[in-house]
């Protein structure tokens, strides 16, 4: 929001510029005096304030979808809600289904970014929605393989459901070491590394699931 209102300010401030240089040699070769041309100028000035501010107006219309704000590296302010707030008011209402929905929205808007899905697969644990969940995480999984942590951190949550919540241990601690294998330097393979001692020596961190 403050960014799109600074980026404005500029676009108004700018159009304003051009105008007032742009009237400055008509002034001058039609007075010739220099009082004359400043009056001239602040006319100019003022004339030119309201369609600066309909040009920014239209300007920012544009760069909203992208293209402008590509070619000019401006930002409008109109870009992925990163705090997630539509889909978290959502979730505080109740409305877990609509939340889903809206962070899959947030996902295709920036289908670079991993962090919507993981809300989405948070989110059908929590609802006991376990298979949906297991299905999440491979959807990450697959869309992310090329990145370590990434793919370490939904393998380490679809090898918890399947030990904990699907009655599959032996896939569960199966994907752990292909965690350990796969990418021993990131921070999931060290929670696999936990997650594969006997239960009685994991660290309190763990959710006890069961006895």
């Amino acid at each position: 929001m403050r960014r799109g209102f600074a980026t404005g300010l500029l676009v108004v401030g700018l159009a304003l510029l051009i105008h007032v240089l742009g009237a400055a040699p008509l002034a001058i070769s039609a007075r010739g005096d220099l009082m004359a041309t400043s009056s001239f100028l602040n006319i100019n000035f003022v004339l030119g304030f309201i369609p600066a501010i309909i040009y920014a107006r239209f300007f920012l219309e544009a760069a909203s979808t992208g293209g402008v704000e590509a070619i000019f590296g401006l930002d409008t302010g109109a870009s992925v809600d990163t705090d997630f707030s539509k889909a978290k008011a959502l979730e505080r209402g109740g409305d877990v289904d609509g939340a889903i929905t809206q962070y899959r929205r947030y996902f295709n808007e920036a289908p670079t970014i991993p962090h919507a899905l993981f809300e989405i697969g948070r989110l059908q644990t929590r609802e006991q929605r376990y298979y949906d969940a297991a299905d999440t995480y491979r959807e990450i999984s697959g869309k992310f393989g090329k990145d370590d942590a990434v793919w370490a951190r939904a393998s380490f949550h679809l090898a918890e459901l399947l030990e904990v919540n699907l009655g599959d241990q032996k896939a569960g601690h199966n994907l752990l070491r292909q965690i350990l294998k796969r990418a021993p330097k990131t921070r999931h393979a060290q929670f696999a590394r936990e997650r594969l001692l006997p239960k009685e020596e994991q660290p309190d961190h763990f959710y006890r699931h069961g006895k």
